[in-house]
C-alpha cells in the first residue's frame, strides 16, 4: 500500500511539472528572429513582427504575430524609381489579399492621391491632396470608391507654418465647422471648434 500511496505521489509530482511547463508564457518555439512588439506592465510582449528588406535598406514586407508567435498576416511595400512608395499589399495569414493601398505623388515625393482598394480589388476610398507654395498640405478631400465627393477639409498656417485654422465642407461646398489652433502661455496648443456662424459648438 505504501508503494502505491509513494507511486501515486511521484505521478502527481511529474503531473504537476508536466503541467507548469505547459503554462509556462515564455514560449521557447518562438523563433529568435521575430521581434517583440507591444510590451505590456507584465514585460511581455503581446506580438512580434519580422521585416524584410531590399538591397537599399527598405522594408519590402512586414510580417504580423500573435504573442505565441503564430503568424496573422503580411504587408507588402512597393516603392517607385525614387525610393517613394507607391503601393501597400495587406495579407492574411493564408497570403490572401486584404485590402491595397495605392499612392500618386508629386515631384517632391507627397502624396496627391490616395486609393483604397478592397480584397474584390474594388475601390473603396480616394483622398487628394493639395499643396501650398510653401509645400504645405492645404486640402484634402475624400471620395467615394465611384469618385464623387464625399466632404473636404481645408487648412490655414501662420507665417511661422504653423496650422491655425482647420474647415471642413461637405460635398456641395457648405462650411459645416471649423478648427482653430492657438498657443496658450504655456507653449500649448489650444483647439476651439466652431459652427459656421463662430459660435463654439460643445
Amino acid at each position: 500500500m505504501k508503494k502505491v500511496f509513494a507511486l501515486l505521489i511521484i505521478a502527481a509530482v511529474l503531473m504537476s511539472i508536466l503541467l507548469t511547463a505547459c503554462s509556462d508564457d515564455s514560449d521557447s518555439s518562438i523563433p529568435d528572429d521575430l521581434i517583440p512588439y507591444n510590451i505590456g506592465a507584465d514585460g511581455k510582449p503581446s506580438s512580434y513582427y519580422k521585416n524584410v528588406y531590399d538591397e537599399l535598406g527598405k522594408t519590402v514586407r512586414n510580417y504580423k504575430y500573435d504573442s505565441k508567435g503564430k503568424l496573422l498576416g503580411s504587408v507588402v511595400y512597393e516603392y517607385d524609381a525614387n525610393g517613394y512608395e507607391v503601393r501597400s499589399i495587406d495579407y492574411d495569414a493564408d497570403d490572401n489579399i486584404v485590402s491595397q493601398v495605392k499612392w500618386e505623388r508629386n515631384a517632391d515625393g507627397q502624396p496627391t492621391k490616395r486609393t483604397d482598394i478592397n480584397a474584390d480589388n474594388v475601390i473603396i476610398n480616394i483622398m487628394r491632396f493639395e499643396y501650398n507654395d510653401k509645400k504645405l498640405v492645404c486640402g484634402e478631400y475624400r471620395y467615394s470608391g465611384d469618385g464623387s465627393l464625399r466632404y473636404y477639409d481645408l487648412y490655414d498656417y501662420d507665417e511661422n507654418n504653423v496650422i491655425v485654422k482647420e474647415s471642413h465642407y461637405d460635398s456641395d461646398g457648405n462650411l459645416k465647422y471649423y478648427i482653430t489652433y492657438e498657443v496658450d502661455e504655456n507653449g500649448k496648443t489650444v483647439e476651439n471648434t466652431y459652427k459656421p456662424d463662430g459660435t463654439p459648438m460643445e
